[in-house]
């Protein structure tokens, strides 16, 4: 009975080293991927929030193409220039204004668009000019008025002589490219 309790004794150490040098690296095997599994869990959140936030950054960027396209429309191009000007004449015009002066100035490159100042003085109305102004207020293009100068008032006729400045844009076609910093130092 003593050398069947040594054999089970023996038995059951032997099994215990088995267990400890087969299941324990197992064991520790099996916490490195539950912590591997925890990461790439702490990715997959990051990654559907991120594309959460692209998909709203993609809806904010296709609306903010929309007005930018609404806003280039009230912009035109160098070739509607003329006729642009031809509608403030012929607005001018329909109000029975007298243009005693009506001058496109040098353009102003800015970094988008470029300004295109038009002197103008003109004679009418009170009414008129002010029925005038608010036309070009009206119009579908970008039409900016500045340095109203309201000049002499003839009792006799009623009409007053006013000097301004109209101010539209149209969208710059060549950008200026930008310069790599090598080539800025050079040309100093």
């Amino acid at each position: 009975m003593h050398k069947v309790g040594l054999l089970l004794l023996a038995i059951i150490i032997i099994a215990g080293f088995s267990v400890f040098f087969l299941l324990a690296p197992l064991w520790n095997k099996t916490i490195v991927l539950k912590k591997d599994i925890e990461r790439e869990e702490l990715k997959l959140q990051q990654i559907q929030r991120t594309r959460a936030q692209m998909a709203h950054f993609m809806q904010e960027l296709a609306e903010m193409n929309d007005e930018y396209k609404r806003l280039e429309s009230m912009l035109p191009e160098k070739s509607e220039m003329p006729l642009l000007l031809k509608a403030v004449s012929d607005i001018g015009q329909e109000q029975g204004l007298e243009f005693l002066l009506f001058k496109p100035a040098k353009e102003i490159n800015k970094d988008l668009v470029v300004e295109i100042p038009v002197d103008l003085n003109l004679k009418g109305a009170y009414p008129q000019v002010g029925i005038f102004f608010d036309r070009l207020r009206q119009y579908h293009r970008i039409i900016n008025i500045k340095q109203i100068d309201f000049g002499t008032y003839d009792e006799k006729t009623g009409r007053i002589n006013v000097r301004c400045q109209l101010t539209t844009y149209r969208i710059q076609t060549s950008l200026p490219l930008p310069v790599p910093p090598g080539k800025a130092e050079q040309k100093k």
